[in-house]
């Protein structure tokens, strides 16, 4: 029986010989199983790295980390992801997030979105992560995803409105 290769990562075949109809003979076992084991590598999930602008109080920017998948996968594959703080701090700077993320055979490419909070103080970049964890159905080559919040409020207007409090007398 010809078998076919493939270059995509799947669990094992098996199919079945049938024997019928003996010429000058008998049949002793009429089935046959028979199993194809894959050969093929198992795909690695990356996580991207984002910068966004902060925006103004009150708005909300998302954040969007890209997960991607080596390779089309033929079976499901996954991975669990969650926030941490590094110089921005959740709830303040943005909004915690976790879960798993899902590859349906043949999908390479899912999102994490974290909401982002903006305000008006004038501060450096901020920066928060997303880390992934616990892979099934593919491995892990970049576990850790950077966020990079640019502030976008005016450091000279902050002087000039504290410089217009009249000092205690």
């Amino acid at each position: 029986v010809p078998v076919f290769g493939d270059l995509v990562d799947e669990g094992f075949d098996t199919f079945f010989v049938n024997l019928s109809s003996p010429t000058n003979g008998v049949i002793v076992v009429a089935q046959a199983r028979c199993r194809i084991t894959d050969d093929d590598p198992t795909p690695s999930l990356s996580l991207s790295d984002v910068t966004l602008v902060e925006g103004p109080p009150g708005a909300t920017n998302l954040a969007v980390f890209h997960v991607r998948l080596s390779a089309p996968s033929g079976i499901t594959a996954g991975i669990g992801f969650a926030t941490a703080d590094r110089t921005a701090t959740a709830p303040s700077d943005y909004l915690t997030s976790f879960g798993t993320l899902t590859f349906p055979p043949g999908v390479t490419n899912q999102m994490v979105t974290v909401s982002v909070r903006g305000d008006n103080r004038f501060e450096q970049t901020e920066t928060f992560v997303v880390v992934l964890a616990n892979p099934f159905g593919a491995s892990l080559s970049r576990s850790v995803g950077t966020a990079n919040i640019t502030d976008d409020d005016d450091g000279e207007l902050d002087h000039i409105v504290w410089s217009n409090i009249p000092s205690p007398q």
